[in-house]
């Protein structure tokens, strides 16, 4: 399932999968049009990781919305500190490391790290600047960024 816990940009063409801003960057790689080297870390590959970490995401967040105020900041706090200080999935570091070296890249690239989400930059919405990015980044840096994002 490796395959699928991280894939490169040119086959984000699932918004599930891969999330609408690498959606629409594989949408302009294919039309012909400049695009940096990239790669994604799938949903699979962040669910397979909160289930490792026996977090069930979808429960926590109801329980935050419906907490509200401290309350709420403090639960989405805790969630994040265990995702934090949880060791990074090997497996998907592999599958990074693996699509890194197929991009044919020098060993001293320095890469953007991304977050995002499959409900970003929809039709009907947009979260430009919403979510993380860490610029500078060594491959030797990259499981922990993307851990952090």
């Amino acid at each position: 399932m490796t395959s699928q816990l991280v894939i490169p940009l040119e086959s984000c063409t699932d918004c599930e999968l891969a999330g609408g801003k690498a959606m629409g960057l594989a949408r302009l790689l294919a039309a012909g049009f400049p695009v940096p080297p990239a790669l994604c870390v799938t949903t699979e590959g962040y669910r397979s990781f909160l289930r490792d970490l026996k977090i069930d995401a979808q429960a926590l967040w109801q329980e935050a919305v419906q907490a509200g105020g401290e309350e709420r900041r403090v639960r989405l706090a805790t969630i994040r500190e265990r995702i934090l200080h949880a060791a990074f999935p090997v497996q998907i570091l592999n599958a990074i490391t693996q699509r890194l070296e197929a991009l044919c890249r020098p060993p001293d690239q320095l890469w953007a790290v991304r977050s995002s989400a499959t409900n970003e930059d929809a039709a009907d919405a947009s979260f430009a600047g919403l979510y993380r990015t860490t610029l500078a980044v060594t491959q030797d840096q990259i499981g922990a960024s993307v851990q952090a994002c």
